[in-house]
């Protein structure tokens, strides 16, 4: 009888395959774990701007619509408006809006200032408001309300 020879790979050609995909599945996973630590790091960094932008952004809508803005204490700021009141609570880690709806900002904080005519004021009447933001590369952020005459006169605390 005639030996069936069966056709196969030897085993020094199995083993040069295996370490062949080992290398390219170990090359494949590492560049995938780093494009998504970049991918997290990239969106952190989206969602943070987007918070400072939308608090920055708010807040100069807020200035500017009201007719008066007060201090109500320890980083509690209030715009008035005939409408409606806006208040902002500044912590260290975050800025609470107050208005219809509730909004989060979650921003580190490091100086907070009102202020009057170039005084700080912890209450009463402010005309600007400016704080330090240390997650937006240190950037500084100034509102100015400018108050009409007429506003001034007819001012009294709430």
């Amino acid at each position: 009888m005639k030996p069936i020879k069966i056709k196969a790979f030897s085993l020094l050609e199995v083993l040069v395959a295996l370490t062949i995909s080992t290398i390219l599945f170990g090359l494949v996973g590492s560049a995938y774990f780093i494009i998504l630590e970049n991918y997290h790091k990239y969106k952190f960094t989206q969602e943070v701007s987007y918070d400072t932008y939308t608090l920055h952004r708010l807040l100069f809508m807020d200035m500017d619509k009201s007719n008066y803005v007060n201090a109500m204490g320890q980083g509690h700021l209030m715009y008035i408006n005939f409408k409606d009141t806006v208040s902002y609570e500044f912590q260290d880690e975050l800025v609470i809006r107050k208005a219809q709806m509730e909004d989060t900002f979650f921003v580190k904080l490091d100086e907070v200032n009102f202020s009057y005519k170039n005084t700080n004021v912890s209450l009463g009447v402010v005309d600007q408001l400016s704080f330090s933001c240390a997650n937006a590369g240190k950037s500084n952020f100034y509102f100015y309300k400018n108050y009409g005459a007429d506003v001034l006169i007819n001012y009294h605390e709430y």
